[in-house]
């Protein structure tokens, strides 16, 4: 585009990486040249629809809907998406640098300037990414427009807002409280007390992020990402139960097994093993902290991960 863009002095938010991408930048490229040489309307739209569709998901729908800040060079619409031209026809471009407008995803639009119009002039296709953005005139009247960007003119792109991690908001509870726990149980207090007050004081650690936990995953299936974790199977004729330890540390991470269940809490294993109202007086502990109990689906035996061990969840079924 030939206007140049004057931008504040403001730090410039950061490209999405996206942008450099080689496959999605040449999938963008294929679509314009495969478009052009297309000339049956019907094979046309149909091509549109699902390159649209396939750039969209290579691009990722997180934003889409939602408020972002971005600077480029654009093509200026009217509130139906319609171009806008100037007095001799041509499209309306400029460099824009805009707060909290709603990105769209990606359409394709055609860019050809009114004297290109013929019968022997072929459409001019440019993949885009489309921008809603509310404006006020002097007057105080309210209108939109829509500004097209093509990939290679989006200098900036970010969210407007801070997007809620819930994973990083889950670890951090879980540091926070694994530190609170290896303190605790270290203390005299813990040491020095009765089993049956030392069980009360594992129980009152792990009850609220128990909460959390149930809280943030529900009844979803999750899977979660762990450096350790126990598996124990239910007890016997009174027997205790069969504890089995995975630990995955010295393991690269792409060869970790992931355990799958229903978040229903955190508890110490001692909690669980003592099942006599936390009678027997506890002179060392598996781990210094509670861990998530997961129940494995059409299975009796339950998964406790380590807070310490947690790294993050991701939810396979949701419920």
């Amino acid at each position: 585009m030939d206007n140049e863009p004057i931008f504040s002095d403001r730090d410039v938010m950061s490209r999405l990486e996206i942008f450099a991408d080689t496959d999605f930048i040449g999938s963008i490229h294929a679509t314009e040249m495969t478009l052009h040489d297309l000339i049956d309307p019907e094979d046309i739209q149909h091509y549109k629809t699902i390159a649209i569709e396939t750039l969209n998901e290579h691009f990722g729908t997180e934003e889409i809907s939602d408020q972002v800040d971005v600077v480029g060079y654009a093509y200026v619409a009217d509130k139906d998406g319609g171009l806008l031209r100037d007095e001799t026809g041509d499209v309306v471009e400029g460099s824009i640098e805009c707060d909290e407008v709603t990105y769209s995803g990606i359409d394709i639009i055609d860019i050809r300037n009114m004297r290109e119009f013929g019968e022997t002039e072929n459409p001019n296709y440019k993949v885009v990414c489309r921008f809603k953005h509310t404006t006020y005139a002097d007057n105080g009247t309210k209108f939109k427009e829509t500004y097209y960007i093509p990939p290679n003119d989006v200098l900036a792109f970010q969210p407007s807002y801070e997007q809620f991690d819930e994973n990083k908001y889950l670890k951090d509870l879980m540091d926070e409280c694994a530190d609170i726990s290896k303190k605790t149980v270290h203390h005299y207090t813990f040491t020095l007390a009765r089993g049956r007050e030392q069980h009360r004081i594992l129980w009152y650690l792990a009850n609220e992020l128990g909460d959390d936990v149930v809280s943030m995953y529900g009844n979803n299936t999750i899977s979660v990402n762990a450096s350790e974790f126990f598996m124990m199977t239910p007890p016997e004729d009174g027997e205790l139960p069969e504890v089995y330890h995975f630990d995955q540390y010295a393991k690269p991470p792409e060869e970790w097994m992931t355990p799958q269940g229903k978040a229903v809490g955190c508890q110490f294993i001692e909690s669980i093993l003592d099942k006599d109202a936390g009678s027997v007086k506890l002179k060392s502990l598996i781990r210094e902290c509670p861990c998530i109990v997961l129940e494995i689906e059409n299975s009796n035996a339950i998964c406790l991960i380590p807070i310490h061990a947690f790294n993050f969840a991701d939810v396979i079924d949701e419920n």
